[in-house]
């Protein structure tokens, strides 16, 4: 967050449907037993700062979605940096 603008990150998914199938990213959604990547790399967007926007209607992307935003821990730094 830079002069208290919050960057928002709309189509996230959409925009890198071959992010979603990277091998870090797997491993990093083992380890914290999440459902999907989808779910890592919203979580680790959350964690660097930013708000990714959830524009699905369906109802089990959203809960997975909700999910992500309540979870009480964050990536380790060793894990982070294999996201980036």
């Amino acid at each position: 967050m830079e002069n208290g603008i919050t960057y928002q990150s709309f189509w996230t998914l959409t925009a890198n449907p071959n992010l979603l199938g990277h091998a870090n990213l797997q491993a990093v959604g083992q380890k914290y037993e999440m459902a999907t990547t989808a779910q890592v790399l919203y979580k680790y967007l959350i964690d660097v700062g930013h708000q990714p926007l959830c524009g699905s209607k369906a109802p089990n992307h959203v809960k997975e979605a909700v999910d992500v935003m309540n979870a009480t821990y964050t990536f380790s730094k060793a894990d982070m940096n294999s996201i980036t």
